[in-house]
């Protein structure tokens, strides 16, 4: 790697909603950065085609060989903030710089290495027919099955035994014979901290490896209860200082196998009976937490802080001061499509510090299969305190609930 910013880091832009393009633009035009778009990607999100437009920021659209990509280009990282192409960022940036540093090539192979490493002690299954899902349950009671390069909790699935897997892959129309994907053990989740009643079990850690090592943005995640989805309050954390520093050391001794040549991973953990367990790694920051961030700290640039990394410099993380919440709003339970949206113009007119993005429209089907992205809506709450944050979060989601009008049931 080079010691500064400039063409030695080319940014690989995708169309994941989460993805905050109109700061990545900001920073691809300040600092320099060739914007590069996966050719399969460049007319399909007109929108982020307009942004870009407005900024002044042209993108070269690339083809799948990222390292033929970096080497055209004399580039020695490819950074991307898409959960799709993280993991080819990471292996294109480490045989980029020629170094022995791992790279593994998806998720599965992420776990592999972590166990390999004495970093997870999660059992983990390639599969390629139901008789790998059936030995596994045999061998762990209850597994995750999940894509190998899952996208927001698309196609995962529990399974007890090899009935409710076979009832899976009717519904979802779920092929194994593909090797895309693989079985984990499963964690059963058990609540802990103050506030019980939200149901707290998940907890993510955002490392950042720069040039002095590991620096942490820790961010708590939850599933508060039917219907709520992901949140993420920021600050304050819910877990003891003591929890703090074992889950940062965690995620700092995966941040270190790549000795800063990679700037940042997003590490997800559930608590359980037998403690915390790693649940995932991703060589990218969490998807919504760049405008978590930026609303609890009056304009966080991580961002830029993921880009100073990559260069070799300190990442300058900003300072919370405030408490943000990101929410996604699931539909009732059997609802199959909106009859009428919620009321957004009386929820923001009502609930000052309440922001709502992807909102679907009128006819608008769900679909359980694509997990996440099943979202009726993404919330985001600010709050002075974390009392008030709780409170707007409750009103907010019932305000959506109440509000909006679902049709039930099988649609023609």
């Amino acid at each position: 790697m080079t010691s500064a910013v400039g063409p030695s880091i080319g940014l690989l832009v995708g169309t994941t909603p989460s993805v905050p393009f109109a700061d990545l633009f900001a920073q691809a035009r300040a600092r320099g950065l060739p914007v590069l778009v996966p050719a399969a990607e460049a007319a399909s999100t007109p929108e982020v085609t307009a942004l870009a437009d407005s900024m002044g920021v042209q993108w070269e659209k690339v083809g799948d060989d990222l390292v033929s990509v970096g080497r055209e280009r004399g580039l020695d990282t490819i950074i991307t903030f898409d959960e799709r192409y993280s993991y080819e960022c990471l292996a294109a940036t480490v045989r980029l710089s020629n170094s022995t540093a791992p790279q593994p090539q998806d998720k599965f192979d992420m776990r592999v290495l972590l166990n390999e490493q004495a970093l997870s002690r999660t059992r983990a299954w390639e599969l390629t027919s139901d008789e790998d899902v059936a030995a596994a349950v045999q061998e762990a009671g209850t597994v995750v099955v999940k894509p190998r390069r899952g996208v927001s909790s698309r196609d995962v699935v529990v399974v007890h035994d090899l009935p409710s897997w076979q009832q899976a892959i009717a519904e979802r129309g779920l092929d194994l014979s593909l090797g895309e994907f693989y079985a984990e053990e499963f964690h059963e989740h058990v609540p802990f901290g103050p506030h019980r009643d939200w149901y707290a079990s998940y907890l993510s850690v955002d490392v950042f490896y720069g040039a002095e090592g590991p620096e942490f943005l820790s961010a708590d995640r939850m599933k508060q209860a039917a219907n709520y989805g992901e949140t993420g309050p920021l600050v304050p954390s819910r877990i003891t200082a003591d929890e703090r520093a074992t889950l940062e050391a965690w995620a700092g001794a995966i941040a270190a196998l790549w000795q800063g040549l990679w700037p940042a991973f997003h590490i997800e953990f559930v608590h359980t009976a037998r403690g915390f367990q790693l649940i995932e790694v991703n060589p990218r920051l969490g998807g919504a937490l760049h405008v978590m961030v930026k609303a609890a700290s009056g304009g966080g640039d991580l961002i830029g802080s993921v880009l100073d990394a990559a260069s070799g410099g300190v990442p300058h993380l900003p300072e919370l001061q405030g408490h943000a919440s990101y929410i996604l709003v699931h539909p009732p339970e059997g609802a199959r499509a909106i009859e009428s949206p919620p009321d957004y113009r009386a929820l923001l007119r009502q609930h000052p510090g309440v922001s709502v993005a992807r909102r679907r429209r009128t006819g608008d089907r769900f679909d359980p299969r694509t997990g996440t992205l099943n979202a009726l809506c993404e919330l985001l709450v600010t709050a002075p305190d974390a009392e008030t944050l709780r409170e707007k979060t409750d009103r907010a989601h019932a305000h959506i609930i109440s509000s909006a009008r679902f049709r039930y049931g099988n649609l023609a």
